[in-house]
């Protein structure tokens, strides 16, 4: 793409690269950039079509509660990708925090987070990966959906160079040594997010049904803003977790103080073991818990070029400044 851009301040760092806050020169608008870097520069005319492949799939998507995306600048050695700034940061570092006590709150972000599902599901697009670290906040509070695949793909074609340390001073990196900051760093997902299916590679037997490894997701995603723990967090290894899930065995629900019993049906609907008879994003919009919501923040219908989702924005989840997108 043509695109006439400077690189600002370092925001965050993950396993396949560095993410900027960076200037649209011609618009002046703040965007995202994510940076990647690659061992073997050879590797990069071949990934880089991977990603354009990918990217122009996204490119097309519409929803307030997607991350919008850009496009892609491909240099010797390395490619940058261009995509919505979202200046709340990413909901894990929301978490860091602790748990969300009010459960309103809990109930916005699960109907946001099912619109963007729904929306990506009937676009027969499967994220596969969602996680805290992958649901950005913007300046409104809006969640969005991050990180589709481009990581996904330079991890099954090639090593990224490390993005080293970060800047001294820099924030947004993610925190080693505490409850959210283990197991990030995985080129497969993160297993204590992971479906019964995803573990065993049953995936290829749902044909239409492969959403159903992002409904499991969502509920770890709830589960953990209402407890405000990683699922399966009394386990202190990842081939425990895998075997428990793998097995069909739920994670520990929400205790009632944690979340209403409309909440916890919720969640054992999103932990159901067969992903055939896991409800799909659609379905799950028609839960009591989730139309009880949806009754209190569509007060009026949004006027034309509003973002829908402004009218249910949530105090707090805006001071999340620059944290990391990956």
């Amino acid at each position: 793409m043509t695109l006439r851009w400077q690189q600002g301040q370092f925001i965050g760092g993950g396993t396949f690269g560095s993410v900027y806050v960076a200037i649209n020169l011609d618009s002046n608008y703040l965007m995202a950039v994510k940076e990647i870097r690659l061992q073997d520069p050879q590797l990069i005319p071949k990934i880089a079509q991977q990603i354009r492949d990918e990217m122009g799939v996204l490119e097309v998507l519409d929803h307030p509660n997607i991350v919008s995306y850009h496009g892609i600048e491909v240099h010797r050695d390395k490619v940058y990708i261009f995509m919505e700034y979202c200046s709340g940061g990413s909901l894990a570092s929301l978490l860091e925090h602790g748990r969300i006590e009010d459960e309103t709150v809990i109930m916005v972000y699960a109907l946001q987070l099912l619109e963007g599902l729904t929306y990506l599901h009937q676009a027969s697009i499967v994220h596969r990966d969602i996680k805290p670290e992958n649901i950005l906040l913007d300046h409104n509070g809006i969640i969005k959906y991050v990180d589709f695949g481009a990581a996904k793909i330079i991890a099954r074609s090639g090593r990224t160079v490390a993005p080293g340390d970060a800047p001294p001073g820099s924030v947004g990196k993610e925190p080693v040594g505490n409850q959210r900051g283990k197991n990030q760093k995985t080129t497969t997902g993160t297993p204590m997010y992971m479906s019964p299916e995803v573990i065993r590679g049953d995936t290829s037997d749902l044909v239409d049904r492969q959403g159903a490894v992002d409904i499991w997701s969502l509920g770890c995603v709830i589960l953990e803003m209402a407890t405000g723990r990683r699922p399966w967090s009394t386990l202190d290894n990842e081939w425990a977790i895998m075997y428990n899930i793998a097995q069909g065995n739920q994670p520990v629900l929400p205790t009632r103080d944690q979340l209403s019993d409309m909440g916890i049906d919720f969640l054992a609907r999103c932990f159901e073991c067969d992903p055939l008879r896991r409800p799909t994003a659609a379905e799950l919009l028609q839960h009591e818990w989730i139309v009880s919501i949806r009754q209190q923040v569509v007060v009026e219908p949004p006027t034309p070029g509003s973002d829908v989702g402004s009218s249910y924005s949530s105090s707090g989840s805006t001071s999340r400044q620059n944290s990391a997108y990956l």
